[in-house]
């Protein structure tokens, strides 16, 4: 409910929490107006984050009503609670799927298994696209997650991501050099640096291709939407033949807008709706 305090409160904070990179997503109206991203190593404990974050919202910090907060890594979840309750005092912090419902029927098994960025951009293609739809989100893990026409969360796909691959071959074979992710015109290196490039890249694009054609078909899907979203998905949505829409804030759009549908909801009950 609105208080007296918090009337003329008008923007809401997202944050999706990653294995490495914490992205806040500031909204108005149920629109992003502004993003940023933090890496972990620079927000190791609260009188770094608070800095960074303060950086970003001091102009807006009096107007920010809400902050909802998705997340897959406990550690950094409980620092950026703390942060966000002393930076936003009096407002309520909450946690996406916990204090606030995901209106989104999730069929893994069992079903808190299921990663909170994942739910959170299966929301965001229910609410934003149509249905049904595949989600590739390409970061530290690349997932491939289905969303029926329904709108319920099917299940899906997880696989080490581009960066987490190209550091373990490194890791692993000591001749090997540890080369950036990039694309190469040519599926055959011509050196070692090449050859990992195209493995990497060009395997990645395949695969994807390979997993959303094999998902289609084994869920007898004639149709799906096909979202890219994560710190490589640029990358794999350019060389794909199977991706349709690049939206790096899919996980961000999923927190707000399970957010309101629980205002939403609250406001029906209220009224005996």
């Amino acid at each position: 409910m609105t208080t007296e305090k918090n009337k003329f409160r008008k923007h809401s904070l997202a944050v999706d929490i990653g294995n490495s990179t914490l992205s806040f997503g500031l909204f108005s109206a149920g629109s992003l107006r502004r993003q940023w991203h933090i890496p972990q190593e620079q927000a190791a404990g609260q009188k770094q984050l608070q800095r960074l974050l303060s950086a970003h919202v001091c102009a807006i910090q009096a107007q920010v009503c809400a902050v909802t907060i998705c997340s897959v890594a406990p550690k950094a979840e409980k620092l950026v609670m703390a942060v966000c309750r002393r930076l936003f005092a009096g407002v309520p912090v909450n946690r996406f799927g916990i204090e606030i419902p995901v209106p989104l029927k999730n069929n893994y098994r069992p079903p808190e298994s299921l990663g909170k960025d994942r739910l959170a951009n299966a929301v965001a293609a229910k609410f934003l696209y149509a249905l049904p739809a595949i989600i590739i989100d390409a970061g530290t893990a690349l997932t491939i997650d289905a969303v029926s026409a329904q709108g319920e969360f099917i299940g899906g796909i997880i696989f080490p991501g581009m960066e987490t691959c190209a550091r373990a071959l490194t890791e692993r074979a000591a001749l090997l050099p540890r080369v950036a992710v990039r694309s190469v015109a040519r599926v055959t290196g011509r050196s070692t640096a090449q050859g990992i490039a195209s493995g990497i890249g060009n395997g990645f694009v395949f695969l994807v291709d390979g997993l959303v054609g094999a998902l289609l078909k084994e869920l007898r899907l004639t149709r799906a939407t096909v979202i890219a979203t994560g710190g490589h998905a640029r990358f794999l949505q350019r060389r794909s033949q199977t991706i349709q829409i690049f939206n790096n804030n899919l996980t961000l759009q999923g927190i707000e807008k399970t957010r309101l549908a629980t205002m939403k909801l609250a406001r029906a009950k209220a009224r005996g709706i």
